[in-house]
């Protein structure tokens, strides 16, 4: 092979050795790109869905404030007026079956979040579920009133199942992606921590003396004195949390 034979081969193997090089830097490139899109969208995912259930949860204490607000305590029996027994009967039973509706638009939320970033549902993975749970059980409790007849009633009162205060749990998921590249793929995940908050101040000696985390735990937190107050400045916060 003469010189020139020799150097046209080399140029084509050099010219080769670029488009290579030239093409992994364009793959890593497109990975990093994704890599930044899959954190983003398994941010957004589950802080949109955290914050839906802390609107949920204050939604729900609302609602039933909006019935039990007369029930008073008294030697561990709930009292209420007989002319609103049979309406406080209604709505805790509707607020009682209204519960997983609350959780399926946390659900939801988390399904529409990652496919607005342009991730399958499929390729979110929940770590911890128990942090995206609405977290409330509704509990059946005797009511009395004068007049009429004890009654058991479902759903009287909600209890919280998180067990700390001053938050109502940790969430985490994952999103899986892949990025292409020469001679295959490149798979990867971008994890995602996030907590509710307790968003009272507990810096005000009422709620301090008086708070229960938003929801009580137990029956004895859920009264309050003559009072039946099962929710307790019910307003939460959802933040980003730190990967374990």
């Amino acid at each position: 092979m003469n010189r020139r034979g020799s150097a046209l081969v080399l140029m084509m193997l050099l010219t080769v050795a670029a488009l290579i090089t030239a093409r992994l830097c364009a793959d890593m490139m497109l990975a990093w790109v994704g890599t930044q899109r899959a954190q983003t969208a398994a941010d957004f995912a589950l802080l949109s869905a955290v914050r839906v259930r802390g609107q949920s949860l204050e939604t729900v204490a609302a609602r039933w404030d909006d019935f039990g607000a007369p029930i008073t305590h008294s030697g561990g029996t709930l009292n209420a007026p007989a002319s609103l027994v049979t309406a406080i009967a209604a709505n805790a039973l509707a607020l009682k079956r209204a519960l997983p509706g609350y959780q399926g638009r946390i659900t939801s939320a988390l399904t529409v979040a990652a496919e607005a970033n342009g991730v399958a549902r499929t390729a979110v993975t929940q770590s911890t579920p128990g942090g995206l749970r609405l977290g409330l059980e509704a509990q059946t409790q005797f009511l009395s009133s004068t007049g009429f007849p004890t009654l058991s009633i479902e759903g009287l009162w909600l209890r919280r199942v998180w067990l700390d205060t001053a938050e109502a749990g940790t969430a985490a998921v994952s999103v899986a992606w892949n990025s292409p590249r020469l001679g295959g793929s490149w798979t990867f995940t971008a994890p995602a921590s996030a907590r509710l908050e307790w968003d009272a101040d507990t810096h005000d000696v009422a709620v301090a003396a008086d708070g229960n985390g938003g929801f009580s735990g137990d029956w004895v937190s859920a009264s309050s004195g003559a009072l039946f107050r099962p929710d307790r400045y019910p307003v939460y916060r959802a933040q980003l949390a730190a990967l374990p």
